[in-house]
């Protein structure tokens, strides 16, 4: 989504020229029989204006929930009800476009402190309008316009992966039980639950756990998640052990892992 690229290789899905190589990425990643996943993600607060292009003559703005100002010194605007609603449509697009060009399934980047993640936390959402910080109806609202989206876009029976945070390791932030409420929020409306862990302010070594942490150290998130929703939970944070990740799955801490190169 072009107001929120946050890396230099983020693909824009507003733009249908890149059809064509997503659907030869596609077609490579099947053609080892493996399916084909595809993460939608907007930066947000995050999101690095010096990168984007075409923005239609707007000025190139930070937007997240609420306005702030970032340790960097970055200045965030607090993004208008206008842009939400164009996001939230662009996410629906984008999965279309990955639908069109063969992928089978898509993913939500619901945490990590990206868009999603900051309108769920109390430490970057301050607003007080529907989308605030009243309750976690309020603050989950735009992931789950976000979902419904997505869904309209991809119709029914095509898969849809959430990546989320199951805590946020940071002073103010959310915990497991919040977590747990925002799951059960959303399980409806999702066929598969990615809990991972950690935010960008001060958690990014536990979300992505060194060579010197223990095994499977998140793994808990996703067995707590698990007990309280009825969709398939993935877990992901220091796996790389085949019998550790035997146990997990035989145990039913979770349904499938994502393996970890650390």
């Amino acid at each position: 989504i072009k107001t929120g690229k946050s890396h230099a290789r983020h693909i824009n899905l507003q733009n249908e020229g890149v059809l064509a190589g997503l659907t030869e990425a596609a077609r490579s990643i099947k053609r080892h029989g493996a399916l084909a996943n595809a993460e939608l993600s907007h930066g947000g607060k995050y999101a690095d204006v010096d990168m984007a292009k075409d923005l239609k003559g707007r000025t190139q703005v930070r937007y997240g929930p609420s306005a702030e100002i970032l340790p960097n010194g970055a200045k965030v605007e607090e993004m208008p009800k206008e842009l939400i609603r164009e996001i939230i449509e662009a996410f629906g697009q984008g999965a279309a476009l990955i639908k069109r060009a063969g992928f089978d399934m898509v993913l939500i980047h619901g945490g990590h402190g990206w868009l999603i993640h900051q309108f769920f936390s109390l430490t970057s959402n301050k607003r007080t309008d529907e989308y605030g910080c009243d309750n976690i109806e309020n603050r989950a609202r735009f992931a789950v316009e976000v979902i419904d989206s997505v869904r309209a876009a991809v119709g029914p029976g095509f898969p849809i992966e959430f990546r989320m945070s199951g805590e946020e390791h940071i002073p103010g932030g959310y915990n497991i039980k919040d977590a747990i409420q925002f799951a059960k929020l959303i399980e409806s409306k999702t066929d598969l639950l990615h809990v991972s862990t950690g935010t960008h302010e001060n958690s990014f070594a536990i979300m992505h756990p060194s060579m010197f942490m223990e095994r499977g150290c998140n793994v808990h998130l996703a067995a707590e998640i698990k007990k309280h929703v009825k969709i398939p939970v993935a877990c992901i944070g220091a796996l790389n052990d085949p019998e550790q990740m035997e146990e997990i799955i035989a145990s039913g801490k979770a349904c499938l892992l994502y393996t970890s190169p650390s």
